[in-house]
């Protein structure tokens, strides 16, 4: 929201406005929006957005989760789950614990 009113207060040139500040700015006049233009504007901005995170999404997510777990011990971290056998285990327990409650 700052950067917002930043940009709105000092920039007063058309071609040297961002797109967050070009498209309110200079497509909404009063009550008259340009319809076409704006929509235009919302898709350039927000097609970077969508081509990465259909290009990376493996990148993303480890990424994430690399920041959560940061800090805490090697030990302490989760390691992913990735050989049958690990799941075959996961799956004896679980089941061995359902057992036991009925």
């Amino acid at each position: 929201m700052h950067e917002f009113i930043y940009a709105l207060a000092f920039i007063s040139v058309s071609a040297k406005k961002t797109i967050s500040i070009g498209v309110p700015t200079e497509l909404v006049r009063g009550d008259v929006f340009r319809w076409g233009p704006l929509m235009a504007g919302a898709l350039i901005a927000s097609l970077p957005v969508a081509v990465i995170y259909t290009f990376l999404p493996g990148s993303l997510i480890t990424g994430f989760t690399m920041a959560q777990s940061r800090g805490k011990t090697p030990a302490a971290r989760v390691a992913p789950i990735t050989m049958e056998s690990d799941l075959q285990a996961i799956f004896a327990r679980s089941w061995e614990s359902l057992s036991g409650c009925l």
